[in-house]
């Protein structure tokens, strides 16, 4: 609302429905079809269900990841955001029992099918999710099925009124790294964790701040890597002593936490 002095009261500029507990980005966009995007747990999430690590990427070949802000269903937005840090020693719990009424919660076993969401609402509704890269956080067990996973997800597609199914995945992995392009079949992401060469990898001295493009890319783009089989570097290869050195490649992966040594 704003105060219109002509008529000396409040005059409505947009009413947002919808809402859940937490932080929310409440744009011209909100209600807008393709606004938000989530997933959720199609099966049981014994214990409820964890994820160390969900990313929402705009191309078939996840490459160009969609930034926004992480929410879920229950309006712990702190805990949604831990879903999506680029730290997999964290992670978003959803505790579906906690929410029931207190005469229910003695007989609940976890995240019953459907009951647990985690998405992102995006700065713009101009993107259209179709690829994921997920870790869940499940525990095995010796006997039985695991804890805090879930086998099956699906992906959801904010309609303008509710969430709309995308694509469904099955037979997830319990606690490893998983890429899910819409229409695939899920696969393994590899050592690489998601790592791709791109044309943009670049090479730069040791000290990334006395790169002449070191201002542009910012030294959070840059990841170590180890030069013994890397000759046609630019510098030595070698410290003063004769020992192996370590030089710079500049790389976005870098910042998103993807990237080792190797790399």
């Amino acid at each position: 609302e704003y105060w219109a002095n002509a008529t000396f009261g409040w005059k409505a500029v947009s009413t947002f429905w919808d809402l859940i507990g937490g932080r929310q980005r409440l744009t011209t966009s909100w209600r807008r079809p393709g606004s938000r995007f989530a997933i959720r747990n199609s099966a049981l999430a014994l214990g409820g269900w964890r994820i160390n690590e969900l990313r929402f990427y705009e191309d078939p070949d996840c490459l160009k990841q969609a930034h926004g802000l992480m929410f879920s269903n229950d309006g712990d937005a702190a805990d949604a955001a831990r879903g999506s840090d680029s730290d997999v020693a964290t992670f978003f719990h959803a505790d579906c029992c906690a929410q029931k009424p207190a005469l229910k919660q003695d007989v609940c076993s976890g995240c019953q099918s459907g009951e647990s969401l985690l998405g992102v609402d995006l700065i713009t509704n101009d993107t259209s999710i179709q690829c994921l890269q997920l870790i869940q956080g499940g525990v095995p067990q010796l006997r039985g099925s695991p804890m805090f996973s879930t086998e099956r997800v699906t992906l959801l597609r904010w309609g303008g009124f509710a969430f709309d199914e995308v694509y469904t995945w099955e037979a997830l992995p319990v606690n490893e790294w998983v890429l899910l392009g819409v229409g695939k079949q899920r696969s393994a992401l590899g050592s690489g964790l998601g790592c791709n060469d791109l044309e943009g990898w670049e090479k730069c001295s040791a000290d990334p701040s006395s790169e002449p493009n070191a201002t542009a890319l910012g030294s959070s783009f840059s990841a170590l890597v180890n030069t013994s089989n890397a000759s046609s570097l630019s510098g030595s290869a070698l410290g003063e002593n004769g020992s192996e050195a370590l030089q710079w490649i500049c790389s976005t992966y870098k910042r998103l936490g993807l990237c080792n040594e190797s790399y």
